[in-house]
């Protein structure tokens, strides 16, 4: 058994862990720019909801188009 992708995996999950929380520790910035932020997020998240609701649909044709 291979070990060196499991430890490999699980390196990079402590290093993305390490980058969130130095990330973390900065400030999130003046008033109007957490307004921003807070804007493209909801359009990011209103987008997204949108995708994946075409892309169900679209997996479904798929799915019951090969039954």
């Amino acid at each position: 058994m291979n070990l060196v992708p499991i430890i490999l995996g699980f390196t990079g999950l402590l290093a993305a862990y390490l980058l969130y929380a130095q990330v973390k520790k900065y400030p999130a910035g003046e008033k109007n720019l957490t307004d921003i932020s807070d804007e493209i997020h909801l359009g990011a998240m209103a987008f997204m909801k949108k995708e994946y609701s075409i892309l169900f649909v679209f997996s479904l044709i798929l799915v019951f188009g090969y039954i």
